[in-house]
Parts: structure tokens; sequence; C-alpha cells
């Protein structure tokens, strides 16, 4: 009963947030164009001052400038409603129903408002201010499912693993901006790359029969098992689950677009897939073969099944397919030692250097220089 009181009260409060917010934006669209106690005209005058200054021949346009701003406070106030709005109508709701419901109250008291908008003296209503009120809204929603929602339920999964393993204090905040780091650069790069992505997937199609996507189960942080996404490469007859340098002869499994994949890394795309979903970072030892218990054995010894696994890493930029298992996993371990944002760079900004040059690509490696080379 107490923990329904509490949750019955905090829902009450963000109610009375979303009215009291509603008010504001009420208050603001009900300001007369040519008031100078206007908020946006005095944002106004301050940027055309300071543009004055900075570039005394502008020809600035100032209620084209005017709209302007206004346009963009209105987007951050929808952007705060969306926010308020899917808060208070809390997670007893089911997802769709909650982003449905969310999406009708702003839309709807958007559009109320261009409606109140025709009774202001130098202001009328606007379809396209509607849209920019409910992409606000969207914006906001969006912000909350994937920053809020999501990266403080791993934030708070991830604190509970470190304390554990005593580790809170070295890893803890590095911890929680890498994910926020993973999650905003997958999600645009899911975006950026979808062109890229399409060409691949009809390249695959028309190369070879099969499924586009191959699916292996991978040891993940603390040897938790999951599924890594990559573009087929290899022919669907290829024996499942087996290295490919434990393969006879690698080559005669690949098909003709699966070795340019290979060879420029793309194969390995769909994988920001498994990043966003927090199954693997962007930065992190390779996560190996549910199977290679060799390389799996090794890495215990440096603690480099306690970090998460990468898209790129350390061993990968230190000769890649070149090195043997004892070598990647020493690397594994130097990476988990100095761990960290600027190690976290030095592999990205090597990785794309490497796979240009395509530098330690060997089709089947297994770690043809067998010397323990210096760590550096």
């Amino acid at each position: 009963m107490v923990k329904k009181f509490i949750i019955s009260k905090k829902r009450v409060v963000l109610w009375i947030a979303v009215l009291l917010w509603m008010m504001l934006i009420f208050s603001f669209s009900a300001q007369v164009a040519d008031d100078s106690n206007n908020l946006s005209t005095g944002v106004t005058e301050i940027v055309v001052e300071t543009v004055e200054k900075v570039a005394p021949n502008a020809d600035l346009d100032v209620e084209t400038l005017n709209g302007i701003i206004r346009k963009n406070a209105h987007f951050i106030m929808y952007f705060i409603l969306g926010i308020l709005v899917f808060s208070a109508l809390g997670s007893n709701m089911t997802f769709p129903k909650r982003l449905v419901a969310a999406l009708l109250i702003c839309s709807l008291y958007a559009a109320t408002d261009e409606i109140h908008q025709m009774f202001v003296p130098g202001r009328g209503p606007a379809v396209f201010d509607v849209f920019i009120d409910t992409s606000g809204t969207c914006a906001g929603i969006l912000t909350y499912i994937v920053i809020i929602n999501v990266f403080f339920k791993e934030y708070r999964g991830i604190i509970w693993c470190l304390e554990t393993r005593g580790l809170q204090e070295k890893y803890s905040m590095y911890m929680v901006i890498k994910r926020l780091i993973d999650i905003v650069l997958s999600f645009i790069g899911i975006v950026i790359l979808s062109p890229v992505f399409l060409i691949l997937i009809i390249m695959i199609k028309l190369d070879s029969k099969g499924p586009v996507l191959f699916k292996q189960k991978r040891v993940g942080m603390y040897k938790t098992h999951f599924n890594i996404l990559k573009f087929r490469s290899m022919r669907i007859d290829t024996p499942k689950d087996m290295p490919t340098h434990l393969l006879d002869d690698p080559e005669k499994w690949l098909t003709k677009t699966g070795k340019v994949l290979r060879k420029t890394s793309l194969d390995e795309l769909p994988q920001i897939i498994n990043i966003l979903k927090g199954e693997m970072s962007i930065i992190g030892p390779r996560p190996a073969l549910w199977n290679q218990y060799d390389l799996i054995e090794e890495r215990d010894k440096y603690g480099a099944n306690d970090v998460p696994v990468g898209l790129t890493g350390w061993a990968q930029i230190n000769g890649r397919d070149e090195i043997s298992i004892e070598d990647k996993a020493r690397f594994d371990g130097e990476y988990v030692e100095k761990s960290g944002l600027m190690m976290d760079l030095k592999c990205f900004f090597g990785t794309i250097s490497k796979v240009i040059s395509s530098e330690g690509y060997v089709e089947g490696g297994s770690g043809s220089n067998k010397k323990m080379t210096d760590i550096r």
C-alpha cells in the first residue's frame, strides 16, 4: 500500500508539472507580436546587438530572426512537455499505448494553442507550427526512452556489477560515459549508414543464396552469451560455430562479396545494433566464440572477460589476425589496465588507419606470428 501511495503521489506531482508547463507555453503564445516586453522580442534584440558589435555591416531581417527564435523556443518547450507527459503517464501502461497517449495529448494541446493564437493581435495559426511542436514532443519522448529510461537502468546495473567486484571507484563514471557515447553514436550510425546497409544487402542477395545476416553465439561481459550480428560473408553450408582459422581452407567458403566484406571489415557493420542494445561497446576486446575456450581462459588471467566486448579493440590495431591467442589476450589485458577515454580514442582512430590499409588482415588468421610481441 505504501509503495502504491508513493507512486500515486509522484504521478500527481508530475501531472501538476505538466499543467504548469502547459500554462507557461500558453502564456508565451499569448504575448503580442509587437510588445517590447515579449520574451522572443527581447532575445531577438540581444542577438541583433551582439551581431552588430561583431559585424557592424551585417544586414539582419529582424522579423525573420524573431520568427526563428519563437519557433526554436516552441520546439524546446514541447521537447520538455513530451518528457513530462510521457513520465506522468507512468510505466503501468503498455509502451505503445503510453507512446500514442503522450503524442495525442501533446499534439491536441499544440493544435489548441495554435487556435488560441487566432485571438492574439499580430499572431495567427499555422499548420507548420503544429509540426514543429509535434517534432519537439517526439524528440523529447525519444530522449526520455533512450537516455533516461534505457541508459539509467543500465547505469544501475553497471554500478551494481562493479560494486560486487570492487571496481566501482576506478570504472563507474568511465563506464557511464562510455555507454552514453555508445548509445548516441550507434543510433547516429544506423541512420547515416542506412544507404550503405541497403547496398550491401542487395550485393549479398545477388551474390549467393541464404540470409543477409549471420548470427553467432559469442561471449560478452562477465562471460554472458549473446548473438553477434554480421553480414553473411560465407556460404550457407560452412561448418557452424567453428573459428575461421580451423577450417581446412577458409578462402573456399567465402563468397565473392564476402571477401570484400571481410577485407574492409564491412561485415561487422550490423554490430552497431548489438552496441545500441547494450550487448557490445564500440571499443573493447573482440567477443570470443562461445567455444573458444583457449582465448577465454587466457583473458581470465588479465580480467579481460570483465569489461564490455567491442566492435574493435587494442588487439585489433596491434596485429589483428596475425597475432597468437596469447598475444591477443595480453593486448586485451593492457586495454583493461589502461582503460579510459584516451585509450578508447587510440583504438578508434587506430582502427580507421588499419581498415584503410588492410594491415594485419589474414583470412583464417590463427596467430601466424607466434612470437610474443612487445606491447606498446
